[in-house]
């Protein structure tokens, strides 16, 4: 379906795609990213209401994906839902902002790799916004380059914990989807 839906934009191309995304929820019916696809083609077609049953529903289930929250914010701005496609541009612009600035501070880390505070800072920001492994990585040279500091102590905690809570969660939504399709 991704496929299609990049390389034919025409009405039957996306027709076929759309297909392909149905097929995909009836197989897996909490995947977010066939909701995703659907969102964006029904926005091609120009139908943002239809666009609008899956955007809403990726959203809840994705709130810190940028492309969600713009295409949202177009289909409220199509419908005429001015306030919701406030919101929805103010979300997806924290979220750009937020990008923006994880990606400038791994920048100047590889420009400033003796740099203890850049790196703990940089890690204890990418640990805020949930990018684990640029967390990890950043924490890792910080405490490399000055051991034992006690921010950093409590970040590897902290990152542990997250981890550690995404690891469970990823294990349940496993386990629930072998149930749903009868699997040990």
């Amino acid at each position: 379906g991704m496929l299609l839906f990049r390389t034919d934009t025409s009405p039957a191309g996306c027709q076929a795609a759309i297909t392909l995304f149905e097929q995909a929820m009836e197989q897996e019916p909490d995947a977010l990213f066939p909701r995703l696809y659907l969102g964006k083609i029904y926005m091609r077609l120009r139908q943002p209401e239809k666009a609008l049953v899956y955007l809403e529903v990726a959203a809840k289930q994705m709130p810190g994906k940028m492309d969600i929250q713009f295409e949202l914010a177009n289909a409220y701005a199509m419908t005429r839902q001015k306030d919701k496609s406030a919101e929805a541009r103010k979300r997806f612009q924290a979220l750009r902002d937020q990008t923006d600035r994880m990606q400038s501070l791994l920048k100047r880390c590889a420009l400033e790799r003796q740099s203890f505070d850049l790196f703990k800072e940089t890690g204890i920001y990418c640990l805020k916004v949930g990018s684990f492994l640029n967390a990890r990585i950043c924490l890792n040279h910080a405490e490399n380059l000055k051991p034992g500091d006690p921010e950093i102590r409590t970040a590897w905690q902290d990152l542990t914990r997250r981890e550690a809570e995404q690891q469970a969660k990823i294990q349940q939504i496993t386990a629930e989807r072998r149930t749903r399709k009868g699997l040990p």
